[in-house]
C-alpha cells in the first residue's frame, strides 16, 4: 500500500477532511494535496511526523499491515478533547494567534446564529462613525448649513474633500478628482 493509499485510508477512518489534515500537521494545503494524489511522498521522517500529529503510530506509513490504531492521549479524557486557549492553538497551528482569534471569533458567531445580527451592529457603528467624522470634518472646511443655502454646489466640493476617497467606488474616482481640483480654485 502507497503513502497516499494509507493516508487516505487514515483521514476516512479518522473522519478527517484535507484541511483539518493540514491544520494537524502544519503542512501546506498544497502539500497534503500533492501526497494525497501520490506526486509527492514525502521522507521517512516527514512521514512519521504526519503519523505522531495525526495521532497514529510513528511508523504508520512504514508499516505494512491496513489498519489504523490510533494512539491514547493522557488529554483525552472520557472522549471529549479537551479546550486550547488562542495562543497554543495558534502556536500549534502554525498562524498569528491574532489570525486564530478572528476566525474563531467568526466560526463561534456563525455556528451560534449571531453573525448576521453582528455585521449589522458592527456596519450600524461603522456608518455612525462615519457620520461623526464626516460631520468633525465639514465643520473644519466651514461648511454650514449658510453656505449650504447660498452656494451648494461649492458645499458640495468641500464635502467631497473631507470624505476620504475610499468611500467612493472607484469608478468615480476621477470624478472626484476633477471635483478636488475646481474646489482648490474656487
Amino acid at each position: 500500500m502507497t503513502f497516499s493509499e494509507k493516508l487516505k485510508q487514515a483521514m476516512q477512518e479518522l473522519h478527517l477532511n484535507q484541511r483539518q489534515v493540514c491544520g494537524m500537521t502544519g503542512k501546506s494545503k498544497g502539500s497534503v494535496s500533492q501526497y494525497l494524489s501520490g506526486k509527492q511522498i514525502p521522507s521517512e521522517d516527514v512521514q512519521s511526523a504526519i503519523a505522531v500529529a495525526l495521532g497514529l503510530e510513528s511508523d504508520y506509513f512504514s508499516k505494512s499491515d491496513e489498519q489504523v490504531v490510533v494512539l491514547p492521549t493522557a488529554e483525552l479524557k472520557n472522549g471529549v478533547i479537551p479546550r486550547l486557549d488562542v495562543e497554543k492553538a495558534a502556536k500549534l497551528l502554525q498562524m498569528n494567534h491574532n489570525t486564530v482569534r478572528k476566525r474563531v471569533t467568526y466560526l463561534n458567531l456563525l455556528t451560534s446564529g449571531k453573525l448576521n445580527e453582528h455585521l449589522y451592529q458592527t456596519e450600524q457603528t461603522a456608518l455612525q462613525r462615519l457620520e461623526l467624522l464626516t460631520k468633525q470634518l465639514s465643520e473644519e472646511q466651514g461648511v454650514t448649513e449658510e453656505l449650504k443655502e447660498k452656494a451648494p454646489m461649492v458645499c458640495l466640493l468641500r464635502i467631497v474633500v473631507c470624505r476620504p476617497v475610499w468611500l467612493y467606488r472607484k469608478r468615480d474616482y476621477p470624478e472626484i478628482r476633477r471635483l478636488r481640483g475646481r474646489l482648490k480654485l474656487v
